[in-house]
């Protein structure tokens, strides 16, 4: 939630997208944490939003299968409330697992009740965690938009090739226009070579 501190590392070209060894980005740190103006600030400076995740609750995936060794998941710590990314390190047959935490200590025969699917859309983890402001703001967002916002053409042609609609509105006004606005006259060039 340090503002301050996240502005000062984005302007010294820390990577906003930079993804730990769960894949967790920033991003989905500050959607965790309730830090909704980081969550804007990311926004702001093109941050990449993945995709939603299905939630799911706790004791196993969404296809009703177990966890298998390797599996990045989150763990209630020590069996508090607090879940702590982890990865399954052993799976035992009897639905108890050994798990791996980064800074905490490792635990054996943990309960798959206590075990839930790691999501790492921002976008879910804010819903989960009950953070209705930025459920909202990311609702609002639009990667297409942002993109053009600050001319990352190659950002902009995968979310095209991915399905993004190239005359998406976001408050009445389209990526094609946000483009021109910022002086992106390559991103405005592909968004026209793209049908807008």
């Amino acid at each position: 939630g340090h503002i301050d501190v996240v502005q000062l590392l984005l302007e010294h070209c820390a990577d906003a997208n930079h993804k730990n060894k769960y894949l967790v980005t920033p991003l989905c740190y500050a959607c965790k944490q309730g830090h909704a103006a980081v969550v804007k600030l990311l926004l702001e400076r093109g941050t990449e939003v993945q995709g939603d995740d299905d939630d799911v609750s706790p004791g196993g995936s969404s296809d009703g299968d177990k966890f298998h060794e390797g599996d990045v998941v989150d763990v209630r710590y020590q069996g508090g409330e607090e879940y702590c990314p982890a990865k399954i390190s052993r799976a035992h047959g009897d639905e108890t697992y050994d798990v791996e935490f980064d800074y905490l200590d490792n635990e054996t025969g943990v309960a798959a009740r206590l075990i839930r699917k790691l999501l790492r859309s921002p976008l879910a983890i804010a819903r989960r965690k009950g953070h209705a402001e930025i459920v909202e703001v990311l609702e609002e967002h639009s990667p297409l938009h942002a993109a053009a916002k600050t001319g990352d053409i190659d950002a902009m042609a995968r979310l095209l090739d991915g399905g993004a609609e190239v005359d998406a509105k976001k408050n009445s006004v389209t990526p094609l226009f946000v483009a021109c606005q910022n002086d992106h006259v390559d991103a405005a060039r592909l968004l026209l070579e793209k049908g807008a």
